[in-house]
């Protein structure tokens, strides 16, 4: 489980119950990073990370909290430092480790020009990392120094005071590696950082992937660190490249240059994580025709049949260069339920979302069944494919949603308008749940019963409500009522 469920809210709690809290804004003055913790991609814990007062130019007070899956506190540790924007929460060994992003300028206000100029000039931005052990006293700290891209922004018409606006290239990647530490991945402006930890929070290594790769993902699989990454062009025509390491030694590595199937149709990725049953990496998703006239995300092209089929790439072991390929194309007219422009009897088209592994070696891709009609969109059922380990390729379920109205995609494409999908793990039972994120409703599907266990309304009353995945077998309820002003938050069992 990969996401992260950040709630950057101006809060206090102001009721506690076992799995459930009640916050109320207040200050704003005073704001809150609420993340969870994870070991080994399984959910432990949630850390509330507060900004108090302001102490000087550049330092602020800060409380941390920590608490265990079920939302109770079970400690709380205060500092003060420059200004620390939380990235990543992660457990190994029973030390908790924070990943912060560190700076004595950036998301900072200053009072005029000169002070700006003088924090520059005195530039100590960094990745900072906490090591903390199960008391909740920081046994160690780490810092590694970057370079910002950032701009000044007035305040005001009369430009007295500014805010420093600007950061890294993305967002600090931070993950536990098995028995051994931590690892995180990092763009700032002049580079794009991997480096590995130890529980004492030693540096063992650190390096440099080349420039020229983008939309960079880090990955930890045993003792496996994993960056997976597109080289520049065409996004059509683009090809990935997966850069593997050992967490120990730096110098067992490897480089897999990943562009299209044995058809010449190219990849697209929507997932890359760990098989629940060989617990080894595994890249999935769809591949796309090499009709340059074809896009992935166009109405009008989409129609003429963009997608070729689906795919996964097992890695075995990348020292070696050892994978095993699935592919289950359409675009040969191979299938019987959909043709080869991707279409199905009804006329839909299938819009891939997600993807993962069960415990069987099968892969589950998901989608939306979409009706183009000119230039009107209308969003149908949910299309859930199997995948089996020969290639074998079957539609599991067709899962009926909200009856939303048709709409016309703007600039950012189909995807941004389209339902979004989560997934939870009970690995006691090995069953697989999917969260079905609608315009109206949120339904919770049992993949295993193939049946909707649960149905929540997003907006009922002064109630908004969101679902996120929580510990295994849970969620995290979301609920914020606008007349109160208050988020109550709870873990509740699927």
């Amino acid at each position: 489980m990969k996401k992260l469920f950040t709630l950057l809210l101006l809060l206090t709690v102001c009721y506690v119950h076992a799995q459930k809290k009640v916050f109320k804004a207040v200050s704003e003055d005073i704001s809150s990073q609420f993340k969870p913790i994870y070991q080994d991609y399984a959910l432990v814990g949630y850390v509330a990370f507060t900004q108090l007062e302001k102490i000087s130019t550049d330092s602020f007070s800060y409380k941390i909290t920590i608490m265990d899956e079920n939302l109770n506190d079970i400690g709380v540790v205060n500092l003060r430092d420059h200004k620390l924007i939380l990235h990543g929460a992660r457990m190994e060994q029973d030390v908790l480790s924070l990943c912060y992003l560190k700076s004595n300028f950036y998301n900072n206000e200053f009072a005029n020009r000169q002070e700006y100029i003088d924090a520059i000039n005195n530039d100590r931005t960094s990745v900072f990392f906490q090591f903390l052990n199960l008391n909740g006293k920081i046994i160690n700290t780490a810092s590694l120094p970057v370079t910002l891209y950032h701009k000044v922004v007035p305040r005001n018409a009369r430009i007295k005071d500014f805010y420093v606006d600007g950061g890294l290239k993305g967002p600090i990647q931070f993950l536990n590696v098995t028995g051994k530490g931590f690892a995180a991945f990092y763009r700032d402006d002049e580079k794009n950082s991997l480096v590995t930890l130890n529980t004492r929070g030693d540096i063992i290594w650190q390096k440099q992937i080349k420039e020229e790769a983008f939309a960079l993902t880090l990955l930890t699989a045993g003792l496996d660190v994993y960056v997976l990454g597109y080289k520049a062009g065409n996004m059509l025509h683009r090809g990935y490249e997966l850069y593997g390491y050992n967490a120990s030694d730096p110098s067992i590595s490897s480089t897999l240059r990943m562009n299209h199937d044995d058809q010449g149709n190219r990849y697209h990725f929507s997932n890359f994580s760990v098989d629940p049953a060989t617990g080894k990496a595994y890249i999935s998703g769809y591949t796309v025709t090499d009709k340059k006239y074809l896009s992935y995300d166009d109405p009008d092209d989409f129609k003429n049949g963009s997608y070729a089929g689906l795919f996964t790439i097992n890695i075995k072991d990348h020292v070696k260069g050892i994978t095993t390929d699935v592919f289950s194309n359409w675009v040969d007219g191979s299938q019987s339920f959909i043709t080869k422009d991707g279409h199905f009897k009804d006329e839909t088209i299938f819009k891939h979302s997600n993807s993962f592994k069960d415990y069987n070696n099968a892969t589950y891709h998901i989608g939306t069944a979409i009706l183009i009609n000119g230039s009107k969109v209308t969003q149908k059922n949910t299309i859930i494919f199997k995948q089996d380990d020969k290639g074998n390729l079957t539609i599991d379920n067709s899962v009926e949603g909200d009856n939303t109205p048709s709409f016309k995609t703007g600039d950012e494409g189909l995807s941004a308008n389209l339902k979004k999908y989560y997934t939870v793990t009970n690995p006691d039972t090995k069953t697989f749940y999917l969260i079905i994120d609608d315009k109206q409703n949120i339904y919770i599907y049992n993949l295993n019963t193939k049946k909707v266990v649960r149905t929540i309304s997003h907006i009922d009353g002064n109630i908004t409500t969101q679902v996120f995945p929580a510990k295994e077998g849970h969620v995290i309820v979301a609920e914020y009522n606008k007349k109160e002003k208050t988020t109550t938050v709870s873990i509740e069992a699927i």
